[in-house]
């Protein structure tokens, strides 16, 4: 882990530096864009998502919540298959319901759109703004993906050459002269169906 030279990150005023890393973990949940992992069921990559909160054994509301989560996220159908025998978009729906399952303040997203077909990136999308507005859920993501970007997002911040270009709400900030600055093409932003 490479620790900054400078700044702080602070969640609700607190240093995430001097918190312990079962109690981030319960602040903070992350789901990278690649995740790899076997000989589990989809059920017990879930509740692997639990372990911030787990003590001695795992109690029903634990199992009861994966399940809550899973359904939420529409599979249940995979619950009791193995994770490596998913596909990609499969995999990322199962490594969201497991960060889901810690209950975070804060939600860590890189590339969430990936593997997804459009129907699933469309999904995702209304549930990412559904849990935004009704769970109060803070969710950065970093991605690529221009349209799910202007789905998704409230407030924008773009990045080049390790440097923050340009930042702002979504709906002013990326439009067609940004686009051009930041990827050197002539993109045509049109306005979500929403």
């Amino acid at each position: 882990i490479r620790i900054p030279k400078s700044g702080q990150v602070l969640i609700n005023g607190q240093d995430v530096r001097s918190m312990s890393k079962n109690a981030l973990a319960r602040k903070v949940a992350y789901v990278a864009q690649k995740n790899e992992m076997t000989n589990a069921t989809v059920f017990d990559c879930v509740l692997l998502g639990r372990t911030p909160y787990i003590k001695w054994a795992i109690s029903q509301k634990d199992l009861d919540l994966c399940e809550e989560v899973i359904e939420q996220l529409g599979i249940s159908h995979l619950k009791l298959r193995d994770v490596d025998q998913l596909s990609g978009g499969e995999m990322q729906k199962v490594m969201l319901a497991r960060a889901l399952v810690q209950q975070p303040e804060l939600l860590l997203l890189d590339e969430p759109s990936n593997f997804l077909d459009p129907a699933g990136r469309y999904y995702l999308s209304e549930l990412l703004r559904n849990l935004q507005q009704k769970e109060n859920l803070t969710i950065v993501l970093v991605t690529h993906d221009l349209d799910f970007v202007l789905r998704t997002s409230d407030f924008v911040a773009a990045l080049k050459d390790g440097k923050l270009l340009m930042h702002g709400e979504t709906s002013k900030t990326l439009d067609r002269a940004a686009i051009k600055e930041i990827y050197g093409i002539d993109y045509q932003v049109l306005s979500p169906i929403l």
